[in-house]
C-alpha cells in the first residue's frame, strides 16, 4: 500500500536476518531491503547497514552507522534509543550523554527526546531532578505520544526517585509500571528490589 513505508520495511529486513531459510529468511533479501531504505531516506539507510553489521557481529561498524545516522538527524528518537542501549549493554551509558544533549538542544518539546533523556539519567545517576520532572510532563501527555513506553516511563520515573532518596514513591511508581507491565522481568526485579 505504501512502497516506501519505513518501518514496515524495516520489519521485512529484521525478519529476513532473523527467519531461518525455510520460514523465509533471506539475508540477500535483507541487503536488497537496506538499500532500498537507503534511497528512501538517509538516516533509515545508516539504521539499515547499522543492523546488518550488528548481524555479522561488527559492532564497531554497526555504531559507526549509528553514529552518522545521529550526525545526520540528532533528534531521531529510535537511533538515539539504539546508541543508549547498546551503549548501556558495554557499560558505557554515560558515553551517550553528548547525543542526549544535543537531541534535546535540538528538539527541547520533543516526548520521545524526553523519554530517552529519563532513560539515560535513570541509567547514569546524572541529572536525576530534572529527568524527573520530564518524566512526569511525559506522563501528563494525554493521549500518550507514540514512541513513548509508558510502562517504560514509570519504570524510570521509580528509579529516578529511588536515586533522589524517595523511596515510598519510587515504589508506588514501580507497582504502576509492574501493573502496566506484569510480564516484564526487569520491572518485576525492580519492583521486588525496592520492596
Amino acid at each position: 500500500l505504501d512502497p516506501k513505508h519505513i518501518e514496515s520495511r524495516f520489519g521485512l529486513l529484521q525478519f529476513h536476518l532473523q527467519a531461518p531459510g525455510i520460514a523465509g529468511g533471506d539475508e540477500d533479501v535483507a541487503q536488497t531491503l537496506a538499500v532500498e531504505l537507503a534511497s528512501i531516506d538517509t538516516v533509515s539507510g545508516h539504521r539499515a547497514r547499522a543492523t546488518l553489521k550488528f548481524n555479522d557481529d561488527d559492532e564497531s561498524g554497526g555504531m559507526a552507522e549509528l553514529y552518522g545516522a545521529l550526525k545526520i538527524n540528532p533528534t531521531h528518537a529510535d537511533t538515539l534509543a539504539q546508541v543508549l542501549g547498546y551503549l548501556d549493554s558495554k557499560k558505557r551509558a554515560a558515553d551517550a550523554e553528548p547525543y542526549i544533549k544535543t537531541a534535546l538542544s535540538a528538539a527541547p518539546s520533543d516526548p520521545k527526546i524526553h523519554y530517552q533523556a529519563v532513560k539515560f539519567a535513570a541509567l547514569t545517576g546524572r541529572n536525576t531532578s530534572e529527568a524527573l520532572l520530564l518524566a512526569d510532563s511525559i506522563l501528563s501527555i494525554k493521549p500518550t505520544p507514540e514512541g513513548v513506553n509508558v510502562p517504560g516511563a514509570h519504570f524510570r520515573r521509580a528509579q529516578l526517585l529511588s536515586a533522589l532518596n524517595r523511596k515510598p514513591e519510587a515504589l508506588q511508581a514501580a507497582q504502576i509500571a509492574a501493573k502496566l507491565a506484569p510480564d516484564s522481568e526487569m520491572i518485576t526485579d525492580y519492583l521486588d528490589t525496592l520492596q
